[in-house]
């Protein structure tokens, strides 16, 4: 019996840490495919590329990337401080080059794609997983700003 006392206190303790750590809230107007994705999101780093080693980050290519979702489905793309792209966003499930997938595209003003359509997923509640639909592209991560 007192063996598994200090297996019980870890285990509460467990368990209150944990309190607190639930799914993030999503906005009212978010995608119902993907609530969780609205908000800011801050590059993490880049994979991929012909030989699928290339890895890209903030350090190493010198510029820090964000990427802002909001509820009624528009969306910003920093570099650095400055405005990359913006206009609005879709989310739809897609047979893909992956298989069946969550999939985010990005339109202009004038309807235009920019960029890539990207599969969607996430990584626990605060890494955003974005993969470019082509081949020999990128995987993207991206971690929830507070």
């Amino acid at each position: 019996m007192l063996r598994s006392i200090p297996l019980l206190l870890g285990a509460a303790g467990l368990a209150l840490a944990s309190c607190g750590r639930g799914p993030v809230e999503p906005l009212a107007g978010c995608p119902a495919l993907v609530p969780q994705i609205c908000g800011e999101w801050s590059w993490l780093e880049s994979r991929g590329g012909f030989t699928g080693g290339d890895v890209r980050t903030p350090d190493s290519v010198g510029y820090s990337q964000r990427l802002i979702f909001q509820p009624d489905s528009t969306f910003q793309r920093f570099r650095g401080d400055s405005l990359a792209a913006s206009g609005r966003f879709t989310v739809t499930r897609q047979t893909t080059m992956f298989g069946p997938a969550t999939v985010v595209d990005y339109l202009n003003a004038a309807g235009d794609r920019v960029g890539l359509p990207q599969r969607v997923s996430f990584a626990g509640r605060d890494t955003l997983l974005l993969d470019d639909l082509c081949t020999d592209c990128y995987g993207h991560r991206y971690a929830r700003a507070h």
